[in-house]
């Protein structure tokens, strides 16, 4: 670690740099990356997809101008790529693979821990962590994959515990009031006497899993489906981009072609493209 720092001072400096400067864009990289909602737990979730081809997630910006993150790219570099590929060195220094071979020659356990690279590409700037995965945010994605494909009562009680131990209590008994107020006014579904949901939907489901990917900074993409006055836009996929401000009944999707079109929550089915991405601003 020490001779990969020296080395990045050293070219740093070779550029005109100084070695304060150098720490100070370090430091700012480290902070920018962790503001931007979502960022961190895109690439964890990316890390955990991965985690079988020994990667290290490579977050990068050009600058740090755009304080919603916009301009951060992410991207899996896995093993087979940076262990062997000669093409690696064209964008990452020789000692950094040496580095990743002592990383995961180790006790490195990639069912907890993942590497991260966080980089500011105009100065060379750059972070690189060891990091542990969180649980509640693996636990949560996987719960908003099986409340999206059935409509099990588990799955929902699922939902419910994980928003009780994701926020405070105060926020988490008022995000579960609105659920149950929606279950019943929206979606017709009556509650127990403990009010808890006695039954649920997909619509219900669809509509509890969004607001746990809200709370990740998560985009939560869906495909249009079972509409019939406008039958032409089934199959038809984008995001929510949160609630309909005219009809507290329906959301508004932001479809791939830039249109963005108004729907129910049962019209609406959750899928997975590709790697979990954080939401758009």
């Amino acid at each position: 670690m020490r001779r990969t720092r020296d080395q990045a001072i050293a070219d740093y400096e070779a550029l005109g740099g100084r070695k304060q400067d150098f720490n100070q864009a370090t430091r700012d990289v480290e902070s920018f990356v962790s503001k931007v909602p979502g960022l961190s737990n895109e690439i964890q979730l990316l890390a955990w997809t991965h985690r079988g081809e020994s990667p290290f997630i490579h977050a990068y910006t050009a600058g740090q101008c755009d304080a919603d993150g916009s301009g951060v790219r992410v991207k899996m570099i896995p093993r087979t790529f940076w262990d062997a590929d000669p093409r690696f060195f064209d964008s990452h220094p020789v000692m950094l693979r040496e580095r990743l071979r002592q990383v995961f020659n180790s006790s490195f356990d990639p069912n907890k821990t993942y590497i991260c690279i966080s980089q500011e590409t105009t100065s060379q700037a750059e972070i690189f962590a060891s990091r542990t995965f969180h649980d509640e945010i693996i636990h949560g994605v996987e719960i908003v994959e099986a409340l999206t494909a059935a409509t099990g009562n588990e799955d929902l009680s699922n939902a419910f515990a994980w928003l009780v131990t994701f926020f405070s209590a105060h926020a988490a008994q008022e995000l579960l009031q609105l659920i149950r107020v929606r279950s019943t006014s929206v979606h017709g579904i009556l509650t127990q006497h403990d009010s808890s949901v006695s039954t649920t939907s997909r619509a219900l489901n669809n509509e509890v899993a969004y607001l746990m990917f809200c709370a990740l900074d998560l985009e939560f993409d869906v495909r249009l489906t079972g509409l019939r006055s406008a039958a032409h836009l089934n199959g038809s996929e984008g995001y929510i981009r949160g609630k309909d401000p005219a009809d507290h009944e329906r959301w508004r999707i932001l479809l791939d072609d830039g249109s963005c079109v108004s729907a129910r929550a049962a019209n609406l089915e959750h899928i997975r493209r590709g790697i979990y991405k954080r939401a758009r601003p």
